[in-house]
């Protein structure tokens, strides 16, 4: 594929719905991953998903760092990103087995960080105040500390 001519690192049975782009300079996704009609990936150093995640029709993702982890489910519409999304420390990192609902907004212009199986209910909005201030050491730790897997091993990658 493209993607992989260009140094992304894209497993077996990765699946882009029709109209589908993902641009970041690290691109790393795991077998199995889908990305649904429309999704529209944008992130300015990593975009990595675990085995078998999938991403609903129309997702819209736009932060400098994302982590997913394993076997989770991001359903339709779902926006990631909010007037923040160029801070260096604009970052999502989540665990295995996650579940985004439909329309959910999360806001990661400050790093969200959450751990496995986690639910968000459809239409949920998470912000995350714009004067929080994360140093990197203490988010290297956090991203570490709550990552499964193969997570874990991405988080080194920021």
């Amino acid at each position: 594929s493209a993607y992989r001519e260009h140094g992304a690192s894209i497993g077996e049975g990765v699946r882009f719905g029709r109209g589908a782009v993902v641009v970041a300079r690290r691109i790393v996704l795991e077998d199995g991953v889908e990305i649904g009609d429309g999704g529209l990936v944008q992130c300015g150093d990593v975009f990595a998903a675990g085995e078998l995640t999938v991403f609903g029709p129309h997702l819209e993702v736009r932060c400098r760092r994302v982590y997913v982890g394993r076997g989770g489910y991001v359903a339709r519409d779902v926006r990631v990103g909010g007037g923040g999304h160029p801070d260096p420390q604009a970052l999502l990192v989540v665990g295995d087995l996650v579940y985004l609902g439909d329309e959910a907004f999360l806001n990661a212009g400050r790093p969200i960080v959450a751990g496995a199986e986690v639910f968000v209910t459809m239409r949920s909005v998470l912000v995350i105040p714009a004067q929080t201030v994360i140093t990197p050491a203490a988010l290297y730790v956090w991203v570490t500390a709550v990552a499964q897997g193969s997570l874990s091993r991405w988080a080194k990658l920021r």
